[in-house]
């Protein structure tokens, strides 16, 4: 997957859980966007897990639209995100 990520010019979103060494083989799916050819990072600089846990019970729809928010306005609280949702 990677070598495609690398020749698209998009945003991409990647859903698994880590593959780093030492990581548990049952740990937990992380939720990361990436854009390699961006120079700054594209997503809050929160910790991804407190998103993920809070979008987990939405439908698509909804857990769309929060991570949409939250990249757009970081500085605004999970919380108040998901109340306007």
């Amino acid at each position: 997957m990677f070598p495609k990520i690398k020749e698209i010019d998009l945003p991409a979103w990647i859903i698994g859980a880590p593959m780093d060494d030492g990581v548990p083989e049952n740990a937990q799916s992380m939720i990361l966007k990436v854009w390699l050819k961006k120079l700054k990072p594209v997503f809050p600089k929160e910790p991804l897990k407190e998103l993920y846990w809070a979008a987990k019970d939405l439908d698509s729809e909804r857990m769309g639209r929060l991570i949409a928010q939250k990249t757009l306005s970081p500085d605004k609280s999970l919380q108040e995100l998901l109340n306007k949702s």
